[in-house]
Order: C-alpha cells, then structure tokens, then sequence
C-alpha cells in the first residue's frame, strides 16, 4: 500500500493557499528550499507539473487546482475531526444548520425535552436557505428537502412536505369556502417552494385561477407571519402553524392538504452517523418522529 507523502502534501497545500514559496516556508516555520524541495518531489511522484513561475508570481497548473481543492477538504476534515475528538467528552458541541422557518416552528419548541435528556451537549444553531455544504462548513447536522436524501448522508425522514391553504380570519371575513374566491385576494408564495401553489390549484380543479396579485417571500417564515398579518392567503406546512390555527391567528377554508412528493430530512455525512452527540440527536429525532407517525392529517 503506497504511503501518503503528507509531509509534502501539506507544504503543497500551503504554497497554493499564498502562491509564494516564501510565504508558504514562514506558515509552515521551514526553509524555501524545504517547501521547494517538497513539492519538487510531489510532482516527481505524479508525473504533472504543479507550480508553474508567471512573471514574477506563482500559478498554480490545472493538475495543481484540482490537488490543492483535495487537499484542502482532506486538511479541513482532520482538523475538525481532531476538534470533535478532543472536545468529545463533558461539553461537547453539535453544530446544527437548518432552515429558518423549520427552526423555529419546529425545533424551537422541542429544543427543552432534548437539554432534559442530554444537558451536557452544547447546540450551536445557525439558519439558511441553502442546503449545507458538508465539505467547507463546520457543521455536523443538516436539513434536506427531497423525495430522496443525497447518498452517502446518513438521513431520517422528520415530515412530510404539504400545503394547507391558511389565512387570517378577518381577511376570509364572511366569505364562502369557494375558489373563486382567491380570484380577489393576494396569493403569497414562499421562493423555497415555487410549485406549491401549481399543485394545490392543480388538486382541487382550478389550474387557471387569476388571483388579484401575489408576493413572493425568500423563505416560509415570513410568508407565514405575512399571512397572519392579513397581507394574503398562503399554503403553509400543516406542522408549522398548528399553533397558529389552535390559536385562532390562522384559519384554513379549505380541506385539501397538497403534497409536493418531497420530505425534510435531517442529515449528517455518513462518517459521523456514529459520533455520540451526533447519533444521540438523531436517535431523539427519530423517536420524535415516530411518537408523530400518523398525524399527519389536516390540523384542527
């Protein structure tokens, strides 16, 4: 089995971070000539050029490029991986990357009953609509909406992805649960989930209808809080305004319940399925989710 050269691999990844063989021997507290040297003998042993002189500066060659992204996500992904382990005892610290509104409506709310069952870990939360970049983001847990999870993540299925027509009661006023009724009001879209509104139309027969104006919002935290402000009628996932509609901010006129075919997922990369903190958040997710198995029905 051929032996890595992480000596010379590490000194390449520094002289492709400054593209200065200089600044690159004063990060790794070497000579030039060591760096030089190193990365002499790295491409002696594949066989390309790596480096190359432009002028008085350094560039790195295609074969250059595509070695210093690997070595770049293979450094990344020691020296986290050796942050987890020394900081895998008392204390330890699971960082979580979510959508805002999947934070908030649900997370949120159960967050108590898992610092119950395991005070000891430390949640670092942060929200984005765009899906995590396992490779060059330090986080450990993700979300992904689709009708399959990516392979090579370690995936359980939270929800299912549907839309129920809600709205404020004073926007509905006296109105009849008829469609041709959301031909005078405002239809309010969440950019997340552009075919929400096409299917639901689509399900209840009504493919055509003209609504009176629409707004889009970047995510369904803000079309949600929009709708109970009166500004339109929106279809928001059951599960996220369920306190909304007990409450009474919310109504939903309608009885069909949309689903998109897709499902929100919580995810990890494969590698830290077995992580304590990590299979300790997953394993409460997954009871979670099978203490919610079946209730899935329009909420009340």
């Amino acid at each position: 089995m051929s032996i890595l050269p992480l000596t010379a691999l590490r000194a390449f990844d520094k002289v492709a971070e400054h593209l200065s063989f200089t600044r690159a021997a004063e990060a790794l507290h070497v000579t030039q000539s060591a760096v030089s040297q190193q990365v002499a003998q790295l491409e002696e042993r594949v066989g390309k050029r790596l480096v190359e002189r432009s002028g008085r500066s350094l560039r790195l060659t295609p074969h250059g490029e595509l070695l210093a992204a690997a070595c770049q996500r293979s450094f990344t992904t020691l020296e986290r991986t050796l942050q987890r382990i020394s900081r895998g005892g008392e204390g330890r610290a699971l960082h979580l990357k979510l959508p805002p509104t999947f934070a908030m409506k649900w997370l949120m709310p159960r967050l108590p009953g898992f610092q119950v069952l395991h005070p000891q870990l430390e949640l670092h939360i942060s929200t984005s609509v765009h899906p995590v970049d396992f490779e060059s983001e330090d986080v450990d847990i993700g979300m992904q909406r689709a009708a399959q999870p990516d392979p090579g993540l370690h995936a359980i299925a939270v929800m299912e992805e549907r839309g129920l027509l809600v709205c404020a009661p004073h926007l509905w006023g006296q109105r009849k649960a008829q469609l041709a009724e959301l031909e005078s009001m405002t239809l309010l879209h969440s950019a997340n989930r552009p075919d929400d509104w096409p299917l639901w139309l689509k399900l209840v027969g009504a493919p055509a209808l003209k609504p009176a104006n629409q707004i889009e919002f970047s995510f369904s935290l803000l079309m949600d809080q929009a709708a109970i402000e009166g500004l339109g009628v929106c279809l928001a996932q059951p599960e996220f305004v369920q306190d909304d509609l007990s409450a009474g901010r919310l109504i939903a006129p309608f009885d069909q319940v949309v689903s998109t075919g897709r499902k929100h997922f919580i995810v990890c990369p494969d590698r830290l399925r077995h992580d304590p903190a990590v299979a300790q958040f997953f394993a409460w997710m997954q009871s979670d989710a099978n203490r919610h198995q079946g209730k899935a029905e329009r909420p009340r």
